[in-house]
């Protein structure tokens, strides 16, 4: 009997497997930010965070740090855009 291939019905992104930064978007009221090294850089305006992949850029309006656990950060506020890696 030849084995057959069937796809993978847990496949995770490569960033969660390589032990990299993850986001999860709340529509654009807020995100989940997991693999944070610290807070660079904090205004209500702008959040820039290191992470093991380079610099993670927030800009919004009210940004507020909700919760800062030890790798895993919550940010609430009205997000506009954001950029990772150097610029």
């Amino acid at each position: 009997m030849k084995k057959q291939r069937f796809p993978s019905l847990y496949s995770f992104p490569t960033e969660v497997l390589m032990n990299g930064p993850s986001l999860i978007l709340y529509g654009d009221h807020g995100c989940s930010i997991s693999g944070v090294i610290k807070i660079l850089s904090y205004k209500p305006d702008e959040v820039m965070l290191a992470t093991s992949h380079g610099p993670l850029k927030l800009f919004g309006k009210e940004l507020h740090i909700c919760e800062a656990g030890r790798e895993n950060f919550i940010i609430s506020g009205k997000i506009h855009s954001l950029f990772s890696g150097e610029q």
